[in-house]
């Protein structure tokens, strides 16, 4: 016979509820009324990808925080994920182990299905998600043939931290004979990799797995520098003669065409534009003298950034001041097409939520400046510096990117002169612009001395403005009226600020 404290310690039994007798092994064990002892237990819980919000479905796993076998408590961070909107941080909402990876880095996660597989300590009378079969683990299984054979060929899994060897580069040894990677005995790190996503793109442009690069930066940030670096030293390296000399099947494997897949960017890009190009556009382009602008810009910089020039103000806040002043005299522009039932119904928005499309390292993504008719032209500014930052680091809010009635394109920096931007399908009108040119043109001159009235050839500064519009909604007169009066306003800005709230 033995004691029930000795059974409860050896059957790691616990005290909940009001009961007398529980069963042992041995039989039946009488214990102390008003208590009641129920077995403690290990089990597995699928953490789901939690819904995101603003429709997204899916999202690509850019790098894991922990690995199997690592015990995690309540929001820590279990990885890094990226959308069509932004990167987040996803935290864990139990504590435990990890049991299983459910995807592979660079693997797209889909909202509602398991995401880790961890391992958590309850009782019996607790629910709990029972773990699903799941071909997607990246851990245990793959989802591709492909994935299968690179494995084969390591001899690891898709997450071991060792397996520096793409299938491209496993291809390609073969082919020239090289018996490992020269980069093969490069230590890994384990630990976290701390980078920004433009890097983190730039890295998986070039397949470059980051875990080997030691970064320069801030706690070991690996920067653009470093990844460059990396792959030039590589390049060396793989140019020294290791094996036998390159064979024709070499060249053969170079110029095989490859399918790559889509970043989450590329991939809304294609769903928001496939939508868009149902629209019946049209075109409208026009010049527009911006030496004032010019002008007012210098002065204005002079006065408030001549100690600050990463702050000066650049043309692009004019020009969205100078849209929401137009669009207060033609709301038409700034409305949308809802469906109402068989019907259809304009709906007229009185904020100018204006989107700007700006080129990032992750592709094209379109921030919103919101009720932009009650901002002045500094305080545009800052917010746009504010969401270029933001979008350039891959740190934009899912709210940074809703809400836009009218969008604005600049590819003035990069060069160009006449564009066809295409309308965001929630609204009904896009303008773009190129480069400012200084051309020469025709001007009216009256001789001081004789009035005599005469044309010469002066300088100019053009900047080609490109308009696109809704056809269903939207007239060639509207769009023309429209672009006159915001040409009027860039061209005479003391109009503009004359009628600035």
């Amino acid at each position: 016979m033995f004691s029930g404290a000795r059974f409860l310690k050896s059957k790691a039994y616990s005290v909940c509820n009001r009961h007398s007798i529980i069963q042992g092994r041995g039989g039946f064990i009488r214990l102390r009324r008003d208590f009641h002892y129920a077995a403690w237990r290990q089990k597995a819980v699928n953490f789901r990808l939690a819904d995101i919000g603003e429709g997204i479905t899916e999202v690509e796993v850019i790098q894991w925080y922990v690995k199997v076998g690592d015990r995690v408590s309540e929001f820590d961070k279990i990885c890094e994920v990226q959308s069509d909107k932004a990167t987040v941080d996803i935290t864990s909402r139990f504590e435990g182990v990890i049991k299983r990876l459910c995807y592979a880095e660079n693997e797209l996660a889909h909202v509602g299905k398991p995401l880790v597989e961890i391992e958590v300590e309850g009782t019996e009378n607790e629910t709990e998600d029972t773990p699903e079969p799941d071909t997607k683990t990246g851990a245990n299984t793959d989802n591709s043939r492909d994935n299968k054979d690179a494995l084969k060929a390591t001899g690891n899994s898709a997450l071991d931290p060792k397996n520096d060897i793409t299938r491209n580069e496993l291809s390609v040894s073969k082919a020239q004979g090289l018996e490992s990677d020269p980069f093969k005995g490069r230590e890994v790190s384990n630990s976290p990799v701390i980078s920004t996503p433009a890097v983190r793109f730039l890295a998986k442009e070039k397949n470059v797995d980051l875990r080997l690069i030691k970064g320069s930066g801030k706690d070991g940030r690996v920067l653009k520098e470093d990844v460059l670096r990396f792959i030039e030293n590589k390049s060396h390296v793989a140019k020294q003669p290791i094996g036998q000399p390159p064979t024709a099947a070499t060249e053969a494997v170079s110029e095989i065409d490859k399918p790559t897949r889509m970043t989450p960017v590329q991939r809304a890009m294609f769903k928001s534009m496939t939508e868009s190009l149902k629209i019946p556009h049209f075109g409208y382009s026009e010049e527009i003298e911006v030496d004032r602008i010019v002008e007012l810009r210098g002065q204005l910089n002079s006065l408030h950034f001549s100690q600050t020039p990463e702050k000066r103000l650049t043309f692009m806040p004019f020009l969205i001041k100078a849209a929401s002043m137009a669009l207060a005299k033609y709301p038409i522009l700034n409305s949308r097409i809802v469906a109402n039932n068989s019907d259809y119904d304009i709906m007229h928005r009185s904020s100018h939520n204006i989107g700007i499309a700006i080129d990032t390292p992750m592709g094209l993504l379109v921030p919103v400046i919101k009720d932009v008719q009650n901002l002045s032209i500094l305080e545009i500014s800052r917010s746009l510096k504010d969401i270029q930052a933001s979008a350039n680091s891959g740190s934009l809010k899912p709210e940074q990117l809703k809400g836009g009635t009218f969008t604005l394109s600049n590819i003035g920096n990069i060069g160009g002169l006449y564009l066809s931007p295409v309308i965001v399908e929630s609204q009904v009108c896009i303008g773009a612009f190129g480069r400012i040119q200084r051309l020469p043109r025709f001007a009216h001159m009256t001789h001081p001395e004789t009035g005599v009235e005469s044309e010469v050839m002066v300088p100019k500064s053009i900047l080609v403005s490109n308009w696109s519009a809704d056809h269903r909604v939207v007239d060639g007169a509207t769009m023309a009226r429209f672009v006159k009066l915001f040409k009027s306003y860039l061209e005479n800005p003391s109009l503009m600020l004359s009628q600035m709230r």
